[in-house]
């Protein structure tokens, strides 16, 4: 009887034991129909993202969708109200953002809700790209034109509605440089990397200067994890800041002319773009490492890959860019567990 006992605990407990590391593994979930995306952001297991194209004579056309990665819904178009030339989309707090820009005059940033209802809009600066939430502040980085030396940081209140244009300058006296490409807030600091300028601008939550940093190459997109921020540098390297420091403290070579990069799996993926190789672009995603900080894979993707993020299953979402003319654009997932890469596009 006892060993009857024995058993029959056993086995319930390597039940629960199996059932527990079901339930805590994420799962991927297919589109239920193609999707396919230029631009992406993530909100609570929602992908939103637009495909910008054009035809030959160079007359732009825009999809809007969105895709549930817990569900696999997919809803074309997602906006409500729509944006005619959307430039960037981003993801801060509440809200969905899509900017707009002509790459000379200064663009819109315009709020919406996950249900796709613009809520309101508000002029930031030539080129607005990125944005974070401090607070009761959105703040806009505007990456200016290519050697005019015109990024600003943008403020705008999410509660009286108003603008403080360019706060970088008033609050330090110095203008953010040439050509910003990323902002990222960690602790209680705000990271801004100015690519031109190889210079990678530390912050307290009110745009004042806490240390400059010098890079040896152009600085380009951020992430953070465990206690350090990430920059990917377009030479082919990613660098590790010390946050306490506000230093570089280590850089570890990936592939060409490396964009976006995220954290999954305590890993970080970056997305090897080789964009100043055409047509010849990259075509790979490094993972590396984080506690030893070392590459540790090479995954094969489709051509130019630029636009990453992780989702709240786990799972890791990007865009790859083609070239632009007969390789399309594509969406991928890669799951950070086993590497493997599945193709969301409609084409697939």
């Amino acid at each position: 009887m006892k060993k009857n006992l024995f058993l029959l605990f056993a086995f319930v407990a390597i039940s629960f034991v199996a059932c527990s590391d079901s339930d805590d593994a994420p799962s991927f979930v297919p589109p239920a129909s193609g999707v396919n995306m230029t631009e992406l952001c993530q909100k609570d297991g929602v992908l939103y993202g637009f495909l910008s194209e054009y035809d030959a004579n160079w007359n732009q056309t825009i999809v809007h969708s969105s895709y549930n990665t817990a569900t696999g819904a997919v809803a074309k178009p997602w906006l409500a109200d729509g944006v005619s030339s959307p430039y960037k989309l981003f993801a801060a707090g509440d809200y969905i953002c899509i900017t707009t820009s002509d790459y000379v005059n200064d663009g819109d940033v315009n709020l919406f809700t996950t249900d796709g209802r613009l809520l309101t809009n508000f002029t930031a600066g030539v080129g607005p790209r990125r944005g974070v939430i401090v607070g009761n502040d959105m703040y806009v980085l505007c990456e200016g034109l290519w050697g005019y030396n015109n990024a600003v940081l943008t403020k705008y209140n999410l509660n009286d509605h108003s603008v403080v244009r360019d706060c970088f300058m008033q609050q330090n006296g110095v203008g953010l440089g040439d050509t910003a490409n990323d902002i990222c807030v960690y602790g209680s600091k705000m990271y801004i990397t100015v690519a031109n300028d190889n210079v990678i601008w530390v912050t307290d939550k009110e745009a004042r200067v806490i240390e400059k940093i010098e890079t040896a190459a152009q600085p380009r997109y951020l992430a953070s994890a465990g206690g350090k921020v990430y920059a990917t540098y377009y030479n082919g390297n990613v660098a590790r800041i010390d946050t306490t420091a506000c230093a570089v403290e280590a850089t570890v070579a990936v592939g060409r002319n490396p964009e976006q990069l995220c954290v999954a799996d305590n890993k970080l993926f970056v997305a090897n773009s080789g964009g100043l190789d055409y047509p010849n672009y990259d075509k790979t995603v490094s993972v590396i490492d984080i506690p030893s900080f070392t590459e540790v894979k090479k995954i094969e993707v489709a051509t130019n890959p630029a636009n990453i993020l992780t989702a709240d299953n786990g799972f890791v979402y990007l865009v790859s860019l083609g070239n632009y003319a007969d390789v399309p654009n594509t969406l991928q997932c890669i799951n950070p567990y086993t590497y493997e890469v599945t193709n969301l596009t409609e084409s697939n």
